[in-house]
């Protein structure tokens, strides 16, 4: 524990040592005969309470409780002023507006002044701990918000090279001279490339969702040797040629396998 006394009147302080050492042999006493060095004192001891008189000359406690309390640094530390008289209420509410945190009245008391002394010092302290929990919430709040600064770019990031890849990819799809479709295990098609819409004469919109044969074939189930039931069955690369009208058509099928062997569609 640490106290400054401010008093101009050193008696007074030998006498205010002499107590607290008396019942609180722990606590440091710092003294200042002036404002002006009990607000240095104050700034570089950081003390638990400060005991303050108000009559001193060139600034009285009224101005030095004003200064404490305009530092950010030191409007923490409870203020107790000593006044004259017990009834002395012009000055009780000058401290007050001052920013005063309690009044001790001379002949100091033993007994009021350490019960003073330690209530000041718990004010201090919760003070400091609510001032902590700011900061270390401020703290957490700064974090948090930079991390998710971060994963928005990250995320954007990771959505444009999606987009970029999803548009090379469908550059590529619908880049083949072939008609590419993509099949589920239904041998719905989920896909078509461009090549299909002039290969069938019908846009892309049309073929999909539609099951294969009934594209190809316009019929309404699979061709007896359909390549796409037999990738089924095998596993393995499929194929089948046709004759459509006046052309020939070979059909090659690629099963899509997963990894538990199960069929899942295929590439045709």
């Amino acid at each position: 524990m640490k106290l400054l006394a401010i008093d101009d009147n050193q008696d007074n302080l030998t006498s205010l040592q002499a107590v607290v050492h008396d019942v609180l042999p722990e606590c440091t006493v710092i003294t200042a005969r002036s404002g002006q060095q009990g607000l240095k004192l104050a700034a570089a001891e950081d003390p638990d309470v400060i005991l303050l008189d108000i009559v001193m000359p060139e600034m009285d406690g009224f101005e030095v409780c004003r200064r404490l309390k305009a530092d950010p640094d030191l409007r923490s530390i409870p203020v107790v002023f000593l006044t004259a008289l017990r009834t002395d209420r012009e000055s009780q509410a000058r401290a007050l507006a001052a920013g005063g945190d309690a009044f001790l009245t001379k002949p100091l008391n033993e007994q009021e002044l350490i019960a003073q002394i330690r209530a000041m010092v718990r004010l201090k302290m919760a003070a400091r701990f609510q001032m902590l929990d700011k900061e270390q919430l401020s703290t957490l709040v700064a974090e948090r918000t930079m991390a998710l600064e971060h994963e928005l770019i990250e995320r954007r990031q990771a959505q444009q090279a999606a987009e970029q890849a999803a548009q090379e990819w469908q550059a590529t799809f619908d880049a083949s001279n072939d008609a590419i479709w993509i099949l589920d295990a239904s041998q719905r098609v989920l896909r078509a490339n461009k090549t299909s819409e002039k290969f069938f004469s019908r846009p892309c919109s049309s073929i999909l969702g539609q099951q294969c044969w009934s594209v190809v074939h316009g019929a309404n189930a699979p061709h007896s040797d359909c390549p796409l039931v037999r990738a089924h069955r095998t596993g393995h690369r499929e194929t089948l040629e046709f004759q459509d009208g006046n052309r020939w058509l070979e059909v090659k099928v690629d099963p899509i396998m997963l990894a538990d062997g199960h069929y899942h569609g295929a590439v045709h």
